[in-house]
């Protein structure tokens, strides 16, 4: 079993427990690439520039959510367009909290 074989089956087991444990709210939604002078592709998210350059996935952590998102590089018809999107799933602790009003209760 490869390193990374293993760290994705890890990390599927880790969110069906979570899934599981918890209701859980996904988000979703779509990052446009960007490109410089360069021809470089790059994506943004939340004021943080990533360089699209392998066929992999990126994981964002903060201390309250992670994103993952897909970064295949664009293929022909994608890179001649302009338009690129690429698919960005985002959970968050902060959304399983219950407020002070609901504590209250």
């Amino acid at each position: 079993m490869t390193p990374r074989f293993f760290s994705l089956l890890l990390l599927v087991s880790i969110s069906v427990c979570l899934m599981n444990s918890l209701v859980a709210k996904v988000t979703e939604f779509n990052v446009p690439i960007g490109f410089s002078n360069k021809s470089e592709m790059f994506l943004r998210f939340r004021d943080v520039r990533f360089l699209l350059d392998r066929n992999d996935q990126l994981t964002m952590k903060d201390s309250d959510c992670i994103a993952t998102v897909d970064l295949a590089p664009p293929n022909a018809k994608e890179k001649a367009s302009k338009k690129v999107y690429r698919q960005l799933t985002q959970i968050c602790i902060s959304w399983f909290r219950k407020s002070d009003e609901e504590e209250k209760a």
